[in-house]
This record gives C-alpha cells, sequence and structure tokens, in this order.
C-alpha cells in the first residue's frame, strides 16, 4: 500500500531529494530511475522473505487443523482455505512477474555501452511504469482481500471442531454420551488383537491409565513399547507423551496428570512390536471433574516397522511439506536474483 499510494505517486520528488543526497558522496551520475528502481528493488527483496515465511507458517497452520486431503472440500474452513489461496496465488504471480521486470531493467542498467543505456531509456519509459503502478494497485488490492477472508478463518470451525458438533448433536442410542463416575474401561481392537484400555478414575488431575494385552496375543509377537500421546483437542497445550511401564505380563501402566484441563481430549495409544507392524489406536474424550466424557475412536496399522509410534504422517502431510519446499525454493530464488540486481544498481549509484 505504502508503494502504491504513497511512494509511486510522489516518485519524482522523491527521487529528486535522494538524488541531491547520493551528489553529495558520489562522482557518479545520478539517474533518477535509478533510483526508483533501487527502492523498488531494496522493498522486493524484504517482500520475498515474508511471502515465504507466511506461506510456510500458513501451510504449518492449515496441516494442524486439516488431517486429510478431502476435509478440504468437506469442511467449511476447508473451502474458506480454498478460497483464500486461490486470491493468494495471483498475488504471488504477481509479485513474480514484478521481480522478473525490475531485474530486467537493472540487467540493462548494468549495461555501459551508450546503445544499450538508450534501450533502458525506452524500456523503463513512462507508460511502462504507468502500467506497473497499475499492477501493484491490483496486487495490493488482492492481498486486502486475502487478509479479509483469513480473518474469516479466525470464525470458522475447524474440521476437528465440526466433529464433536456432530457428536454433541447426536439424538439416537449410537452417541455414545454417557456417564463414567468411577473409571473408563474400553476394549479396542486392532487388527484382531483385543486391548484393554482403563483410566482411573477418570477426572482432571492425576490419572492412572493401563493398557492390557491379553496373555495369548501378548505370546504371538513381544511388544518393545507401549505409548500414549495426549492432544488437547483445542491446541491450547502442546502434545505430551507418555511411556508406559511394564507391570506384568500382560499390562503396561502410567500414573500422571496428564489431563490436566477439562475440555476435550485427543488420545492415541501405540503399541511398537518388534517384527511386526506397530498397533495405533486414536480415542477422543471429553472429561470435566465429574468424569463425564463423549467419546469417538478409530485405529489404524502403522505400515512401517521402525517408524516412530508417535508421529504418523496425515494425508494432508505430504501435501502441505511439497508446497512449502515449493515455496521456499521459489522465496530463496527470487532472493538471490533481487541480491544480484540490487548490487547491479548499487555499482551504477557508486554506492558500492
Amino acid at each position: 500500500m505504502y508503494i502504491s499510494y504513497v511512494f509511486l505517486p510522489n516518485v519524482n520528488s522523491i527521487t529528486t531529494i535522494i538524488s541531491e543526497k547520493i551528489q553529495q558522496f558520489s562522482s557518479h551520475p545520478t539517474h533518477p530511475k535509478s533510483i526508483t528502481l533501487l527502492i523498488l528493488a531494496k522493498f522486493l527483496l524484504v517482500l520475498t522473505i515474508s511471502i515465504g515465511i507466511i506461506g510456510i507458517t500458513g501451510l504449518s497452520l492449515a496441516w494442524l487443523h486439516i488431517r486429510t486431503a478431502d476435509e478440504l472440500l468437506i469442511s467449511d474452513y476447508g473451502r474458506v482455505l480454498i478460497i483464500k489461496l486461490c486470491i493468494a496465488l495471483p498475488v504471488v504471480l504477481m509479485g513474480v512477474y514484478h521481480q522478473l521486470w525490475i531485474g530486467r531493467m537493472l540487467n540493462f542498467l548494468g549495461i555501459k555501452k551508450i546503445e544499450n543505456r538508450k534501450i533502458f531509456d525506452t524500456k523503463f519509459s513512462q507508460n511502462k511504469l504507468d502500467s506497473i503502478k497499475l499492477t501493484i494497485k491490483i496486487e495490493t488490492l488482492l492481498m486486502i482481500c486475502t487478509l479479509c477472508i483469513a480473518s474469516l478463518l479466525t470464525v470458522t470451525s475447524t474440521p476437528d471442531l465440526m466433529d464433536n458438533e456432530i457428536i454433541y448433536g447426536a439424538t439416537t442410542e449410537e452417541h455414545l454420551l454417557k456417564e463414567t463416575p468411577v473409571e473408563f474401561t474400553r476394549t479396542l481392537e486392532v487388527q484382531g488383537v483385543p486391548i484393554g484400555f482403563v483410566i482411573s478414575p477418570f477426572f482432571v488431575g492425576f490419572n492412572n491409565f493401563t493398557v492390557k494385552i491379553p496373555g495369548e496375543n501378548q505370546n504371538l509377537t513381544q511388544t518393545s513399547a507401549v505409548f500414549i500421546e495426549f492432544k488437547k483437542r483445542d491446541l491450547s497445550l502442546d502434545p505430551i507423551i507418555a511411556n508406559l511401564e511394564r507391570t506384568n505380563t500382560t499390562a503396561y501402566s502410567t500414573f500422571g496428570g496428564y489431563l490436566s484441563q477439562a475440555g476435550e481430549w485427543d488420545l492415541k495409544i501405540a503399541i511398537q512390536r518388534i517384527n511386526s507392524y506397530d498397533l495405533n489406536y486414536r480415542l477422543g474424550v471429553m472429561v470435566n471433574g465429574s468424569g463425564t466424557m463423549v467419546e469417538h475412536e478409530s485405529n489404524y496399522i502403522s505400515m512401517s516397522n521402525n517408524s516412530d509410534p508417535m508421529n504418523a504422517p496425515s494425508d494432508f502431510t505430504n501435501i502441505a511439506i511439497l508446497l512449502s519446499i515449493v515455496l521456499a525454493t521459489l522465496s530463496g530464488f527470487l532472493y538471490v536474483r533481487g541480491l544480484r540486481g540490487l548490487a547491479i544498481i548499487q555499482r551504477n549509484l557508486g554506492l558500492r
């Protein structure tokens, strides 16, 4: 906005003042258009780094809320995010265009032959500068639209919160809303292996967490480690991973204040086995002082014998990583290109 509505409308007076300052300590002839390019080139360096950081951190935030690629289309949060990206993409493309145009002008400026300097004056005509002013204003308006769409994301329910709303709104016997005043007990099944899971006494504070594996299944494959990851659904707390210790031939247990706040929690039970796939089970509970809970659960089999049981990637992970690499590469390329162009114009003005 500053470039569009402050600098470019007053470019002549600004470049004149700067030219007079440069002449005080440099004998090089100062071209007003060179001053314009110098300011735009320096601004683009800051913009290039900012876009790279904003893009990567934005993808990280999306990854925290969108666990599968399908949620981009089926959730309100995902659809608003798509609209935001569709507006942001032209902004990035226009920024790349401006960067390449300025780089081309700097290349002409760096050639000392008189005929090529005339080409520079022709290419950097007032009409061309007016067209650049127009595209920068369009880019500014699109960026304002992007900020407005981003503000909608802060008041749009994320896919995980939508799941909870569906559970709260259930009216059939399958809605799993129960009262468990003493302890929470479930028999889970993963890959045909029944697993007992107990939280006692099941309230906010210190609880005992026990995972039981029946003896006949324990003999089929040796268990090397059992973990539980505790994650607050609203992301107000960092995830906590607890390593359960073996208490007897069939049970693993730990005691601690992992359910430290009332609210919704995601629990991920991971059983790491030797020479076999890891078993993973996700369980969602809402706990308060009285032990009221709402549950939703899922299970899956880790497809790596040596994988970390607490860090299985989601469907959206590969997309986020790929886009982050593309953004980092593009930002790095344009930044290096901008540095080279800036060096040309600084030499031309006698600043280096």
